[in-house]
């Protein structure tokens, strides 16, 4: 079943009521009070912490008691107004909490959702007025692969101290975490489904009073580190270097991520979160963190049993997926998924697309405007074929020297130089992700990623 949200952008123009940043399109379900909180908390100029086109920060907050915001920001063109840098864009969706709910209060779930759905890309021409969007809700309330992942190298002890710090402070800077914003999606998916919308984050944006963001991710911008301890006080907390507390001073609920992360039994923890009390307070956790580490040390011999469950619920939803039907809710028969428009051909792969997005952020081939249909759809399939080239698939490789090529010819010369940009920045990021996930650095990627670029750059001169 589809839900309804609204939408806004937020950025810098000239229009016929100001100039300047302002909320130059909405919705019709965006109301006063709305926009004037999105004024106050999306970012202006100069707000970014890189300001490279492949530069983009994922931010989430509530914008009233039943509403939040899940946006994403990026770097467009230059300011029209001639005073240097480039334009800050923000395109913001806003889900009421019942709706949020649907996406197991996971603002990755909707962005995820929208990266597919909706055209989330840069405009050049900006809109004056934008239609809601259709939705259909995807991701797991706790993702069992997003789980092992949390269980590598440092990660455990990283996640540890996160926890211990967030629920003892007000607000964190993050750092020491190397822009890698898929840490943020961990710490979501290690809390209880009802009380993760307490934790509004951004992963890109400078320091700003405006902005009480309760995580602030500032990578390694030490002059904004500085800012943010000296303007409101915020705690820093370097998540390369992790304190690390005793048991006996750390709260309960920070010892339960470290039992869950450090025991080799990932299928029954994510089988325990899963079955948080949807009531739960957060005066609670402790209480809750407590109780989960002495059942799951009991669980030893269940853990095969609840991973051969697990498996067997994935199963069952990608056959639903495959055939086009949403989980039963209702025990009628199969119910057809009804979308807001007819899918982009990168939608047809939706988790192929949800992948790739993980990966490096967003795909190449949404932050391009301008482009017709048939373009679009060939940059799509751009986007599959280099993500699996830079995965080391040799087929995607062999497909990429013959696609590639057709695609460089039917562009025009001044789209095909913002083409390589874009996959020039979206390849190395990718390369740099795909091994900050292994403990050893994989020379293989290394050949991958040049194997990408030469093909891409040579064969479009």
């Amino acid at each position: 079943m589809s839900v309804t949200i609204q939408q806004a952008i937020f950025t810098s123009a000239q229009t016929s009521r100001l100039d300047g940043y302002q909320l130059v399109a909405a919705s019709n379900g965006v109301t006063q009070e709305d926009s004037r909180e999105l004024a106050a908390w999306c970012p202006a100029h100069d707000a970014m912490l890189r300001e490279d086109l492949a530069a983009y920060s994922v931010n989430f907050h509530p914008v009233s008691a039943t509403r939040y915001c899940v946006s994403r920001t990026i770097n467009g063109q230059s300011e029209y107004s001639g005073r240097g840098g480039r334009q800050i864009y923000t395109h913001c969706l806003l889900i009421d909490a019942p709706q949020f709910v649907q996406f197991a209060n996971n603002p990755f779930h909707v962005l995820a959702a929208a990266t597919v759905d909706a055209n989330l890309s840069w405009r050049s021409s900006l809109p004056s007025q934008l239609s809601e969007i259709k939705l259909v809700p995807t991701g797991k309330p706790v993702d069992l692969s997003l789980f092992r992942q949390s269980q590598l190298a440092r990660i455990p002890y990283l996640m540890t101290a996160w926890f211990q710090e967030a629920l003892d402070k007000p607000r964190l800077a993050l750092t020491g975490y190397g822009g890698d914003e898929s840490i943020f999606a961990q710490f979501f998916n290690l809390t209880p489904v009802n009380l993760r919308p307490l934790f509004s984050f951004s992963t890109g944006l400078r320091y700003s009073q405006r902005r009480p963001f309760r995580f602030l991710g500032l990578e390694g911008n030490h002059e904004e580190q500085r800012r943010a301890v000296r303007g409101e006080g915020l705690s820093l907390l370097d998540l390369a270097n992790p304190p690390m507390n005793g048991d006996r001073l750390r709260n309960a609920w920070a010892t339960w991520v470290l039992v869950a992360l450090r025991t080799n039994l990932p299928a029954s923890a994510v089988k325990l979160l899963s079955q948080a009390d949807p009531q739960l307070d957060a005066l609670q956790l402790d209480a809750l963190g407590q109780r989960l580490r002495l059942q799951l040390l009991s669980m030893e011999e269940d853990e095969t049993k609840n991973a051969a469950e697990l498996e067997q619920n994935d199963a069952s939803e990608a056959e639903l997926a495959a055939a086009g039907t949403p989980r039963s809710d209702a025990g009628d028969g199969p119910r057809k998924i009804v979308r807001s428009h007819a899918p982009h051909p990168a939608h047809s792969r939706a988790t192929s697309s949800a992948r790739l997005v993980q990966i490096a952020g967003p795909l190449p081939s949404s932050q391009i405007s301008g482009i017709s249909v048939h373009e679009q759809q060939r940059l799509a399939q751009l986007d599959e074929l280099v993500a699996g080239a830079l995965t080391g698939s040799i087929e995607s490789l062999a497909q990429l020297q013959n696609v590639w090529p057709e695609i460089a010819s039917e562009l025009p010369s001044s789209l095909r130089s913002d083409v390589q940009e874009r996959y020039l920045a979206y390849a190395v990021i990718a390369w740099k992700k795909l091994n900050d996930r292994r403990v050893n650095r994989n020379p293989q990627t290394a050949a991958s990623l040049l194997d990408v670029l030469s093909l891409i750059f040579s064969s479009a001169a």
